[in-house]
């Protein structure tokens, strides 16, 4: 309001370009829908409220059918963002460019999940297809926490998770008692009907499992309601006891679907402010600068003592002159893992300096230095367990495990890398990395293999001096 000088007894002109919703959106506006006393329902609303009823017995039945792991999962990945799609459009919500990015993800997860319906590649399809369709409808109705992929990914999905499910997740009924108590004619006739009909629609399977359930308990309440089922099988397809559980499961399951995509189109701004979140960080900046500088300074110097030491266990895949008495596999899986936790602590540690020190790294030319080798040394870290697992996939082929072993360490490089260069300029390193994590992880799980290779049993119980001597025939020579 530079522009605009203040008068007194005049209200400020409105902001130019302010977004009605997402997380640029008025706080003002939040606080005028909040504070509405009228909960009030549109007819899109209404609908989907009803077919979410559908949409949660299809993943139940689907989810305890055995055709579920094949075309079980896309089917209702698609059925879920139609309702959505439909739902926002209705809504008038326009769709984010960064939601077609994360839809293609899920298509990906799930033709994958096709192609290779059991083993690990099913199992990482199916978790990370939950994770990217919750997150997927966040990013669509414009809820994320600052509009687009970034640091506060783990709290969006907190959101899509947790906070928007179950803290809307009696939106559903609130909305049809709301829907039926707005169907106000001249003598409440409709309304009445509309009542009983949703009544009914809950509380007939809810009748009809207790009496088939008494009917098998009792031989004389079995004969008092032959005539009533019979009636009832005449007339509507008789639901067996596991329709009947699916169907009382599927209620919370639709309420918790309803609670993330209604209670997100319910909202004007995003359930965590990204805004507010830098802010608090920037609060926490209370290290002092020669503390910082001597805690990198000394875990740099344990790791250039520990390369010291052993180098040449370490570095034994890239020369190929590797300890005597060793296999293969036992070379390749010893420390390997323990070297990708090596990697994950210290970025944990970039993460805390760079938050915690008084002044940002970059300003600082002993803090980016020290900085920069850290990143180094957790790149060469890398580096070692990536020639490790190449040469037990030299060794013995590439299978499921190995091929996503393979991927992990690939995006720990690639967050070494992006690490460093953020030491130079300040640019989204995260966003990067994060869609880079989902894109890359998708092409994985599609072109994983679907038959594990046969192993190499013979050089699995050669020593390592002989399986990895240089041959004068045309077999692969070192890993590097």
């Amino acid at each position: 309001m530079e522009n605009h000088p203040h008068a007194e007894g005049k209200t400020c002109p409105p902001s130019v370009g302010v977004p009605k919703y997402g997380a640029g959106a008025s706080q003002s506006v939040s606080r005028n829908v909040q504070s509405s006393p009228r909960f009030s329902v549109t007819i899109p609303q209404l609908l989907a409220a009803l077919a979410s009823y559908g949409v949660g017995y299809l993943y139940l039945r689907l989810l305890f059918e055995g055709w579920y792991r094949g075309p079980g999962l896309a089917v209702f990945a698609a059925v879920f963002c139609l309702w959505t799609e439909g739902f926002s459009r209705a809504e008038r919500r326009p769709a984010p460019r960064e939601s077609r990015l994360w839809l293609g993800v899920l298509a990906v997860l799930c033709l994958a999940a096709c192609l290779h319906p059991t083993g690990l590649t099913f199992t990482a399809c199916l978790l990370a297809a939950h994770g990217a369709a919750a997150y997927w409808a966040l990013a669509r109705t414009g809820m994320l926490a600052e509009g687009i992929t970034g640091p506060l990914l783990p709290l969006d999905l907190l959101s899509a998770f947790v906070v928007l499910p179950f803290g809307r997740f009696f939106l559903r009924l609130r909305t049809l008692l709301a829907g039926v108590d707005q169907l106000r004619p001249r003598r409440g006739g409709l309304r009445r009907l509309g009542l009983v009909l949703l009544t009914l629609a809950v509380m007939l399977p809810v009748w009809g499992m207790a009496i088939q359930l008494l009917s098998q308990a009792d031989v004389g309440f079995a004969l008092l309601t032959r005539d009533l089922t019979g009636w009832a099988a005449r007339l509507l397809p008789r639901p067996d006891a596991f329709t009947l559980v699916m169907l009382v499961l599927s209620l919370p399951v639709g309420a918790w679907l309803y609670g993330l995509v209604g209670g997100a189109l319910r909202r004007t701004v995003p359930p965590v402010n990204g805004q507010a979140i830098r802010t608090g960080a920037e609060a926490l900046r209370v290290a002092p600068c020669p503390a910082v500088a001597a805690a990198l300074a000394g875990t740099c110097l344990l790791y250039v003592l520990f390369f010291a030491v052993q180098a040449g266990y370490l570095f034994g895949a890239f020369t190929g002159h590797l300890p005597a008495g060793l296999t293969a596999a036992n070379y390749a899986r010893q420390g390997f893992f323990e070297l990708c936790q090596v990697c994950a602590l210290n970025f944990a540690l970039l993460a805390g300096a760079a938050k915690l020190s008084r002044s940002p790294l970059r300003t600082r030319l002993l803090l980016r230095g020290l900085a920069a080798l850290l990143c180094a040394e957790t790149f060469l870290f890398g580096l070692v367990a990536a020639a490790k697992l190449g040469l037990y996939i030299q060794r013995f082929g590439l299978t499921e495990r190995r091929l996503f072993s393979a991927w992990a360490i690939g995006m720990l490089l690639l967050a070494a890398v992006l690490a460093l260069a953020r030491l130079r300029r300040a640019f989204a390193s995260v966003r990067v990395l994060a869609l880079t994590c989902a894109v890359s992880f998708a092409a994985v799980c599609l072109f994983s293999a679907a038959a594990l290779p046969h192993m190499n049993f013979e050089e699995y119980e050669a020593p390592m001096a002989s399986a990895c001597a240089p041959s004068e025939s045309n077999e692969p020579g070192p890993l590097l």
